[in-house]
């Protein structure tokens, strides 16, 4: 048993992965033995709160445009939140010295890694976008720009680390010893559910998109649609509201077109689904995790899907099922080498 310890846990409110594997993470902390106090913003808050005691902090939030990601409006629109941290930081300041933190852990939260800084605090940090700086990449030409843009923001976040915990579902091998190359964390509401296969293909949406739907009304098949935000059944295609419903028609569904995040991409093929992945524009992560999805041969991607494409990748479900059925997450390999990491801190 490890000794226990006091852990800042830095958890971005951008999307809902983060908060959702930081959760389990947390958890696994606590049954530890380890106390664990949250930074959060955003949509992490309402998460963290529930499991342990936060101190909420204005964190950068994602604007995007009828092109995809805008750096011009995330940039103008995060500005201010510099200044509120700012002026918030005796009261942030005054939490952190009464917890008397003994480590700091951040999942790409950067108030985490200030605060580690400045109270002289060992830091580690768990994401899956330090794999752009961490590990090899290939790159193609095409997504470049992408590239160098999202490389230069992860490695600004954190600056520096004293060890890097990277969730992929692709063999990387690190380039650094600080480095460690685990599987995704999954949410124990996945481990406990049993999949099965229905006639419903599952659609997510980052933003409504016409042109796709208009693509699926010609073809011979089910859909259930996330990201319209209304309940209404229309032809093949059935539109829902965002629920706890999603995860019992992920289950059920037999493949998943859908934004290549992380975390649904990481709970998709752990239950084996053949997933068509449509990268965000701009948004790097995304793009270098439809590409190991294409090169995996466990679905597709496109970043202007067509008719074509679409009917072709649902030809093929059957060959890519044989190929998940053969991939493996091993959703403890996180919490193992987290806790091989606290211990070794623990020591110094």
């Amino acid at each position: 048993m490890l000794h226990d310890m006091r852990i800042l846990y830095g958890i971005t409110g951008e999307g809902l992965g983060h908060s959702s594997r930081s959760k389990e993470m947390i958890l696994h902390l606590q049954k530890q033995g380890h106390e664990v106090l949250g930074i959060c913003y955003g949509l992490a808050c309402p998460v963290i709160e529930k499991i342990c005691d936060t101190v909420e902090v204005e964190g950068v939030r994602l604007k995007y445009g009828k092109k995809g990601l805008s750096l011009m409006k995330t940039v103008k629109q995060n500005v201010p939140f510099v200044f509120s941290n700012i002026k918030n930081s005796v009261r942030i300041d005054s939490r952190i010295k009464k917890f008397k933190p003994d480590i700091a852990i951040t999942d790409y939260e950067p108030v985490t890694a200030l605060i580690a800084y400045k109270f002289g605090l060992p830091l580690i940090s768990i994401d899956n976008q330090h794999s752009l700086t961490h590990t090899k990449v290939s790159v193609p030409r095409k997504y470049y720009k992408d590239y160098l843009v999202a490389k230069a923001t992860t490695i600004m976040n954190p600056p520096k680390a004293d060890a890097y915990v990277i969730l992929s579902f692709a063999k990387l091998k690190p380039t650094r010893k600080n480095a460690f190359v685990v599987a995704p964390i999954l949410r124990q509401l996945i481990l406990d559910k049993k999949p099965k296969k229905t006639r419903n293909i599952l659609v997510y949406l980052n933003q409504p998109n016409d042109e796709l739907l208009q693509i699926f009304s010609e073809l011979p098949e089910q859909f259930i649609v996330y990201g319209y935000e209304r309940n209404l059944h229309a032809g093949n295609v059935t539109y829902k509201k965002k629920g706890d419903w999603f995860v019992d028609d992920l289950a059920e569904c037999k493949a998943v077109i859908a934004t290549s995040g992380f975390s649904l991409l990481s709970e998709a093929l752990y239950w084996d689904k053949p997933f068509f992945a449509l990268p965000l524009k701009g948004q790097f992560e995304q793009t270098v995790n439809a590409i190991f999805l294409r090169d995996a041969e466990f679905g597709d991607y496109s970043d202007e899907p067509d008719k074509e494409r679409i009917n072709r990748f649902l030809e093929n479900l059957g060959t890519y099922e044989k190929k998940l059925k053969r991939f493996k997450i091993d959703p403890t390999e996180a919490f193992r080498v987290m806790d091989k990491l606290l211990k070794k801190f623990i020591k110094k």
